[in-house]
């Protein structure tokens, strides 16, 4: 199956984090070209260091 470039924009809420935690775990399906953070349960700054906080976590 041809990979499918993909690029995340999100607030990231719970929600969010499953989908880019699903995202990762296929990367025979998914290539990941970035993630972009807007504002929604937070100010960006807080929601740009608690996605980075998460991607640490996984890798």
């Amino acid at each position: 199956m041809k990979q499918k470039y993909v690029l995340i924009d999100c607030d990231p809420g719970h929600d969010d984090v499953m989908a880019i935690l699903s995202t990762i775990a296929h990367p025979d399906i998914f290539h990941i070209l970035g993630i972009t953070t807007v504002c929604g349960n937070n100010l960006v700054p807080l929601i740009t260091e608690n996605m980075l906080n998460v991607l640490h976590y996984i890798h």
